[in-house]
């Protein structure tokens, strides 16, 4: 029997958990990969009107307001990060000198609950090699796991590199329930930690 991905399936853990690493550390990684350099090539204008909007991703269950002063990209994500399945938005603040990118895609193999940690830990992991080996410099800061009041997990992977010659802090925040996986990037100037932590704990609910 084939999924949608033409792929067996699969009902045996070992099995399942090795086709669901290598499957996110290639798709959800080089899909956010691809939408970080989009945004940032391609950041829009700032305005100086503000409304109030929320991103909402797996249902709900992973929400947060986007704070006054962040500018929406009206051009989608990357297309090769489209192609993949995910959707999501980008925004920026030129003042904080803050890109927040908000995706979410299929999973390979459902995950077992809504704080699975193979699952969390695979997207996480993705997520590094990509890092690692797209950009200069790159520096592992710190990895924590966060457990939201209405039982899902997050996990948050804090890193540092260079992009375009100016040295970043991006941290990731990722989820996953049932079918989808999310990701929520935020990468700052490193000249402005505060602004950082400020937006990291916006979209974690602390």
């Amino acid at each position: 029997m084939l999924n949608k991905w033409n792929l067996p399936a699969m009902t045996n853990r070992p099995l399942k958990n090795a086709a669901l690493g290598l499957a996110l550390s290639f798709a959800v990684s080089v899909s956010l990969g691809a939408s970080i350099a989009h945004a940032a090539s391609s950041p829009p204008e700032a305005s100086s009107s503000y409304t109030a909007e929320q991103a909402s991703m797996l249902g709900g269950k992973f929400s947060f307001n986007i704070p006054a002063g962040y500018a929406k990209d009206p051009n989608p994500l990357d297309p090769r990060a489209i192609a993949m399945g995910a959707k999501g938005a980008s925004y920026l603040s030129t003042a904080e000198k803050s890109l927040l990118i908000t995706a979410q895609m299929p999973l390979l193999v459902d995950a077992d609950s809504d704080d699975d940690d193979f699952t969390l830990s695979a997207i996480v992991k993705g997520t590094e090699l990509e890092q690692s080996s797209s950009y200069k410099d790159f520096k592992k800061l710190g990895e924590k796991s966060v457990l939201k009041a209405n039982g899902l997990g997050l996990r948050q992977l804090d890193t540092s590199f260079n992009l375009g010659g100016k040295q970043m802090l991006a941290t990731s925040v990722v989820a996953a329930s049932s079918t989808q996986s999310a990701v929520v990037t935020v990468l700052t100037n490193a000249d402005n930690p505060k602004a950082h932590a400020a937006l990291v704990n916006t979209v974690i609910g602390e």
